[in-house]
């Protein structure tokens, strides 16, 4: 199984939501990738801490809801008048109603939260990928404005054949490209130049839907993410907001 699978499904495997096949096929990818490893550690620890911290009804409290039921005549006196016992019987439903929703609040707050710390490890391994390049002495392994020649750089390199555009009218120049690692697996890595800023379009094979750019922060740098044809796309760069959005909506374009 294909490390690129892990961000799409670790935290279905983590909530239990695969089928059976499916489940245990993927226990035996994180079993050998240390990726997937790691994030499935951090999300056992967020649900650990969640267990610790989050409130719990009282145990036995439907049971001692029904006593209270059974031990109630047709009627209950109180201060203020009679109840009937339909009215305290109304009074439980709605009362189990709000410890349901409670719960069902909590559980999707809990999903959420394992799905927001899938997205985090992503963004982190994208950033530490572009400063791993800033830090280098060029940004690529191959240096080229062309991108008839960068694009045939990448066969045998990579397992897929990224499309290579140079966006040199609209201030965006094709500097070269490389191979990075991100989320645990291979990715083809074009450079942008745009002034004095280095823009990073990171690519790798998916099976998502086609979704239009969405923009964030992360570590200082603005990034966008989108997938078009197939394939993921991370870009990446310290040029303002303005900039990286109109990079993203030439490099999304089909």
């Amino acid at each position: 199984m294909p490390c690129d699978v892990h961000q799409e499904k670790l935290a279905a495997y983590f909530d239990g939501e695969l089928q059976g096949a499916e489940q245990a096929t993927f226990a035996r990818h994180i079993s050998g990738c240390t990726s997937c490893t790691q994030a499935l550690r951090k999300l056992q620890a967020l649900r650990a801490r969640l267990k610790k911290e989050a409130p719990t009804l009282p145990d036995g409290l439907a049971a001692r809801v029904e006593l209270a039921l059974a031990d109630a005549g047709d009627v209950q006196v109180l201060s203020n008048g009679i109840v009937s016992r339909w009215r305290i019987q109304q009074f439980a439903a709605l009362a189990a109603s709000y410890a349901a929703v409670a719960l069902m609040a909590g559980a999707l707050g809990y999903s959420l939260m394992a799905r927001q710390q899938v997205a985090d490890t992503m963004s982190h391994d994208v950033v530490a990928a572009h400063v791993r390049a800033l830090m280098q002495e060029a940004p690529y392994q191959i240096a080229s404005s062309d991108q008839h020649t960068v694009k045939p750089w990448f066969a045998g390199r990579a397992e897929f054949s990224p499309q290579v555009r140079d966006f040199g009218p609209q201030g965006f120049v094709l500097a070269g490209g490389r191979l990075d690692y991100v989320a645990g697996q291979r990715v083809a890595a074009l450079v942008y130049r745009h002034d004095k800023h280095v823009i990073d379009l990171l690519l790798w094979p998916t099976e998502k839907s086609d979704a239009n750019p969405q923009f964030s922060m992360s570590e200082g740098f603005h990034m966008a993410s989108w997938v078009s044809g197939g394939l993921e796309a991370r870009a990446i760069s310290d040029v303002g907001a303005d900039e990286m959005k109109a990079f993203a909506g030439l490099a999304a374009a089909p």
